[in-house]
């Protein structure tokens, strides 16, 4: 229980610290709260806890800058990347003011990606899967256009194909914001591309509804978004899964890792959300 055997990506375990999660394979600031740190979103917490929810140690273990953070609210009208652009605008960078202390901002959308290296993305998951997609694990001498992408994909996000729609959109406008915009340069670009897949409800736990099972294969979000992933070219190699599952697993205590809207609903316990966050960092890995 709690891990998928998957094709078409490589397992990339987590390791714990101060009860945050984190891939060993990735060198990007960013973490997955646990249970241990406590409930991350207000809207879970009873009328005297809603003040005395604390991220601040999250972000301390993570490396990450609370204060500068863009935040995802997840969308429930439509498959949403921020920010909302024209065709014709070629830079799709989410910008913050630069030294404002205290800029944190909830959008309403599935996806944000930025190359700006002072923001910290973030969304609190229910059982979705929080996916990073970067290029910066790669310590390539010839890597360039850094950027980094959070999704959220749930049943919804996943049926519209949020995670394909971040891809090509990215493979769109990365290029453009650093005057390269030819086919042979996102081709390349594409290559260097790293898909990071967080803890989430896998198999075992939830199976969607519109997923039909296909000559007897397991249909579930997980598999489907590795799927969506290497359909845009991504190489199974540079696809990293966590295989957690929040409904299910448990630590060397018997205690559950995550917060679980799924196992709520089946044991009735009280809700909570994980937080889930990355960035560029302010220091360059070259």
């Amino acid at each position: 229980m709690g891990r998928t055997k998957l094709s078409n990506s490589s397992i990339n375990p987590l390791y714990y610290a101060n009860g945050v999660a984190k891939f060993r394979g990735l060198t990007l600031p960013h973490g997955f709260s646990t249970m241990a740190m406590g409930n991350m979103a207000s809207m879970w917490a009873t009328t005297g806890e809603k003040r005395e929810i604390n991220d601040g140690p999250f972000y301390q273990t993570t490396g990450l800058d609370g204060k500068n953070r863009v935040h995802i609210v997840p969308s429930k009208k439509s498959g949403s990347i921020m920010p909302w652009e024209s065709e014709s605008d070629i830079s799709p960078i989410i910008y913050l003011p630069s030294g404002d202390p205290s800029s944190v901002r909830g959008f309403a959308c599935d996806a944000v990606f930025t190359t700006d290296r002072s923001l910290t993305l973030s969304v609190c998951p229910a059982d979705s899967f929080p996916i990073i997609v970067t290029n910066i694990n790669r310590g390539d001498a010839e890597r360039e256009r850094d950027f980094v992408a959070l999704v959220i994909a749930g049943w919804r996000e996943t049926k519209r194909r949020i995670v394909e729609r971040t891809i090509t959109r990215l493979l769109d406008r990365i290029p453009l914001i650093y005057g390269v915009p030819t086919k042979q340069s996102q081709e390349k670009f594409l290559k260097s591309f790293q898909v990071f897949i967080g803890p989430g409800v896998q198999y075992c736990c939830y199976r969607p509804r519109f997923l039909a099972r296909v000559a007897g294969a397991k249909s579930d979000l997980l598999s489907e978004n590795i799927k969506q992933i290497v359909g845009c070219g991504v190489s199974p190699d540079n696809i990293h899964t966590a295989t957690i599952c929040t409904c299910c697993v448990k630590d060397q205590n018997g205690n559950y890792r995550f917060f679980s809207h799924q196992r709520a609903k089946n044991t009735g316990e009280r809700e909570g959300r994980f937080l889930a966050a990355v960035g560029l960092g302010l220091e360059n890995p070259r």
